[in-house]
């Protein structure tokens, strides 16, 4: 579990770095004398959103990926383990924690995650009802949800949902039941 977590946290770190890479170099002369305020949110498969510990895993696993993120040294367990340590050290004495480690951590159902990205373009319209209904055909499953995307406090939108469900129905799971059904085809056409 302990190795999943680390490799995991070192997968993000990677993106991490990479996206603030790219911020920086390309709008180096936007952000140079501008504090940042951090928000990284984290996608929950729907099924999951009311599991607490689950969800404190995926918070655990993005806080120490940020945090090794933000090291200056190449991203290797020796590095998720020192962000592990410095979490520790700054749950203990938050005070201490640095500009560029200050970071929200949202868990979010996976859908939610999606769609941020829609609400903060230009093609969201604000004045709209805003009730959506999203289906993810991924690999394994299906995921659909149905929910209002709503006004928050300062400026922020909160997603309320009415119903989501995930089915095991999909791409490589109906890719499987296709090959599955042409090599009994076959085989009855090779029959004598």
């Amino acid at each position: 579990d302990l190795l999943l977590r680390e490799r995991v946290s070192a997968m993000l770190a990677l993106v991490i770095r990479q996206a603030r890479g790219w911020l920086f170099e390309t709008h180096a002369d936007v952000f140079a004398r501008t504090r940042l305020l951090w928000k990284l949110s984290i996608g929950l498969p729907v099924a999951h959103h009311l599991d607490d510990e689950l969800t404190q895993t995926f918070n655990d696993v993005a806080h120490v990926a940020w945090l090794a993120a933000c090291m200056p040294r190449d991203i290797s367990s020796t590095t998720v383990a020192a962000a592990r340590d410095r979490k520790r050290e700054i749950a203990a004495a938050p005070e201490r924690m640095s500009e560029d480690e200050d970071v929200e951590i949202s868990v979010v159902p996976e859908i939610a995650a999606q769609i941020f990205g829609f609400v903060n373009s230009s093609r969201f319209n604000r004045r709209e009802q805003n009730i959506y209904l999203m289906v993810d055909v991924g690999a394994g499953s299906v995921d659909s949800s149905l929910f209002h995307v709503k006004p928050a406090r300062g400026g922020k939108w909160d997603f309320e949902f009415f119903t989501s469900i995930v089915e095991p129905h999909g791409v490589m799971n109906l890719h499987r039941h296709r090959v599955g059904w042409w090599e009994e085809a076959l085989s009855r056409c090779s029959e004598p």
